[in-house]
């Protein structure tokens, strides 16, 4: 299970352990991203330098085949790594690189004063445009906080641009899934599906948001 971001980190422990419940899962945490792992952010060409790090890290922990699950940023570091016989399958949720990132006015007006001066209010601000319309969170949230520490203790890293073809085509014969939420305002159904190479196959998670 690849890395997530800012608040995957927060509820990742959760995650892993209703996954981990009839499987083994293991999570790589990218470095320089909020978590535990090293603090220093690959310099340059970072989906090219995350690639590397994922091609150097598969060997090491499984001789495969794995089913590989990357999130957001995740999801452009596997298609910028190199295709193994170690990987059956890529499930790409919410997946950074295929197309560029979902920009509305709501969002940037929640976005850049929680970048500027983040506060528990600003966060929960932020997430309540970020989960759709069937979920509103307050200031006092605990995911309104962690938001607010990574904000404060962390160097936001902007969505990557779309990856080009020549990272896409390696992947064409893996079988991938692309998983994102009906209100996910970041990268929608819409979004996605013109982009993705046409074997991928597309499942589209009702009243989702950016998750």
């Amino acid at each position: 299970v690849r890395s997530r971001r800012q608040r995957q980190m927060c509820i990742r422990d959760r995650v892993l352990r209703v996954l981990a419940a009839d499987r083994p899962v293991i999570s790589a945490d990218p470095p320089g991203q909020p978590g535990l792992s090293g603090d220093v952010r690959p310099k340059g060409d970072r989906m090219a330098a995350y690639g590397a790090w994922f091609d150097e890290l598969l060997p090491k922990i499984t001789d495969g085949p794995v089913l590989v699950l990357g999130h957001s940023l995740g999801a452009a570091m596997l298609l910028d790594s190199t295709p193994s016989d170690r990987v059956a399958g890529l499930l790409l949720v919410d997946p950074a690189g295929l197309a560029a990132a979902g920009t509305g006015g709501d969002l940037m007006r929640a976005a850049l004063p929680w970048m500027i001066g983040p506060r528990d209010s600003k966060s929960a601000r932020l997430l309540n445009v970020l989960h759709g319309h069937d979920h509103r969170i307050e200031a006092s949230d605990p995911m309104a906080r962690w938001w607010t520490l990574v904000a404060t203790h962390c160097r936001y890293a902007l969505t990557p641009p779309t990856l080009t073809l020549e990272c896409l085509r390696p992947w064409h014969d893996t079988p991938t899934v692309v998983a994102t939420g009906s209100e996910d305002v970041l990268f929608s159904p819409a979004r996605l599906h013109g982009p993705a190479p046409v074997s991928y196959t597309h499942l589209t998670l009702p009243t989702t948001p950016y998750v």
